[in-house]
């Protein structure tokens, strides 16, 4: 599908800007603690997400022992933990360019540099503290204003993002977050077959503004976003029989528990699969589940308000992307008590007290934690991460 967060989308970086990587290199785990540490009062997904980046020349990190954090450095290739971590300054090329690997989309002189000048804890404070990289998508408001498109304009529209985002993968300075915001739309995915050019800019924007955020805060923008709206067709998802037209329709609900959170089977904290007494995997949620998951979506639309609407109002106009969905039809929401996953939710809520609702459901699931810290690890760290790996990553993530 053309989409802008494919592995295979990941701009071309020419040669004369990577480094080269030796097998084995020292990480600054002592560093990478201590500044999880200090910052605790940064949200949960910032601290998760840096304690995920298992900065190895072949595999993964592996966790010094608590008695070891305040002198120790890991050998990841090994999980060997050895003493005297390294200052700043005796940094190896080797190793800073492997750390940009992996906590940024690359290595070049300069970046390089920076992480040996300042080392890697320094590095992440720098990155978090940055503004998020925003695409500018006002050329595509202007290109579409009639709804009519030159053959030229329709090809610049097309191919608008893959050029952006390009652009801030290879250019911007908040190479951390950028990072992060690819390594969640591998999994938390919107596509352009579906949603126009400029939601899918929109999007990436939301993405960005969110990455480095509370995990919870990022799923209730999702449920609130009108691109996801359009492609997983939640803006057409309304309390049955509230009007002659009014279904529900199920597809983000279940997406929204399949693919984004709780994943399809039971999960230990390592990320493998719960078994019943017969051997075989336990499922997550049932059909009932999902019909009370999508009763309680319920009553949201686009914000096509004082714009000029296209012919479908079920469908936003361009200029609606750039706004969350609204919930201003108390009638298109069912008000009706639901039980999702086991956790109640009481009758008479708005929707968005529902919204709230699911996003703490979700949250507070077992799966989540385990689901979530799998998909950061596949794409920030290593394919194929160890249970041990998945369960350290889980508990930081539920602490």
């Amino acid at each position: 599908r053309t989409r802008f967060n494919r592995a295979n989308d990941r701009p071309y970086r020419p040669n004369q800007n990577r480094m080269g990587v030796l097998t084995v290199m020292k990480f600054h785990a002592k560093n990478i603690m201590r500044d999880f540490v200090r910052n605790r009062h940064r949200s949960k997904l910032a601290l998760f997400l840096i304690l995920s980046l298992g900065l190895t020349a072949c595999g993964e990190i592996e966790a010094p022992t608590a008695s070891s954090l305040q002198k120790a450095t890991l050998l990841p290739a090994t999980g060997q933990v050895v003493n005297d971590a390294p200052k700043p300054a005796n940094i190896k090329a080797y190793a800073a360019s492997r750390f940009l690997d992996q906590a940024s989309f690359g290595p070049n002189a300069a970046a390089v540099a920076e992480v040996q000048s300042i080392g890697y804890a320094s590095w992440i404070d720098r990155q978090l503290s940055l503004p998020p990289t925003q695409i500018d998508g006002s050329p595509l408001l202007a290109w579409t204003d009639n709804n009519r498109l030159t053959k030229e304009q329709g090809d610049l529209n097309h191919n608008f993002n893959n050029l952006e985002m390009s652009r801030a993968f290879v250019g911007a300075s908040d190479q951390l977050r950028l990072r992060t915001t690819w390594a969640l739309s591998n999994f938390i995915v919107v596509s352009q077959n579906k949603v126009e050019p400029y939601g899918v800019t929109e999007y990436f924007n939301m993405l960005q503004r969110q990455s480095l955020g509370n995990f919870g805060d990022l799923i209730y923008e999702i449920i609130r976003n009108p691109a996801m709206g359009r492609f997983l067709d939640n803006s057409e998802n309304r309390k049955q029989g509230a009007c002659k037209d009014c279904f529900l329709n199920e597809n983000f609900g279940r997406e929204l528990m399949q693919l984004f959170t709780v994943g399809v089977f039971m999960l230990n904290k390592d990320g493998s699969n719960k078994k019943d007494s017969s051997g075989k995997p336990i499922e997550t949620y049932s059909q009932v589940d999902v019909q009370d998951i999508t009763r309680a979506l319920t009553g949201w639309r686009n914000d096509n308000k004082h714009i000029k609407k296209g012919p479908n109002e079920n469908h936003p106009n361009w200029g609606a992307f750039d706004r969350r969905m609204i919930a201003d039809w108390p009638e298109g929401h069912d008000e009706g008590a639901k039980t999702v996953l086991g956790l109640k939710i009481p009758a008479g809520q708005s929707a968005d007290q529902d919204a709230r609702s699911v996003v703490d459901i979700l949250l507070k699931h077992p799966n989540t934690a385990p689901f979530v810290a799998y998909r950061l690890i596949q794409s920030l760290v290593t394919s194929d991460p160890s249970p041990a790996y998945v369960a350290r990553i889980s508990a930081v993530f539920e602490d």
